[in-house]
């Protein structure tokens, strides 16, 4: 299950929410987006398949919330767990970072301490974690 760190600057309350090994599937329109389960007991039709897995996180040059596939499926699955295990055998954890996508800087996935991207004085404390 992808796990979230809630992330919040003490004086303008401003927070971010970083994921990690989030699920993703490919759009009809061939783009990579966070995948929902199904509400229980419906009945889905195409089913939405599982394309991988994703990190959400923070790149501090551009100040954004950045998407990190850490696992892409060869074919889309059924089952999520399908993406998991994969993500697995390659020795992924849910906490890799990378390049940004769009300026190449390295980004984070611990926001601790980091300055608060609205306020000038503000530095970013972990308020919380939990499962997605």
């Amino acid at each position: 299950m992808p796990y979230a760190y809630l992330f919040q600057c003490p004086g303008c309350r401003y927070d971010i929410e970083l994921v990690g090994a989030k699920e993703f599937w490919i759009t009809p329109a061939g783009e990579r987006a966070d995948y929902e389960y199904p509400e229980p007991d419906t009945y889905e039709w195409p089913i939405r398949r599982v394309s991988g897995l994703w990190n959400h996180v923070w790149c501090p040059a551009c100040r954004e919330l950045r998407h990190l596939v850490i696992a892409e499926l060869p074919e889309p699955a059924e089952h999520p767990v399908q993406a998991f295990l994969l993500a697995e055998a390659e020795g992924r954890s849910g906490d890799e970072v990378g390049p940004c996508p769009a300026c190449g800087t390295l980004t984070l996935h611990d926001l601790e301490g980091q300055p608060c991207p609205r306020c000038p004085e503000g530095r970013l404390t972990l308020i919380g974690e939990y499962e997605t």
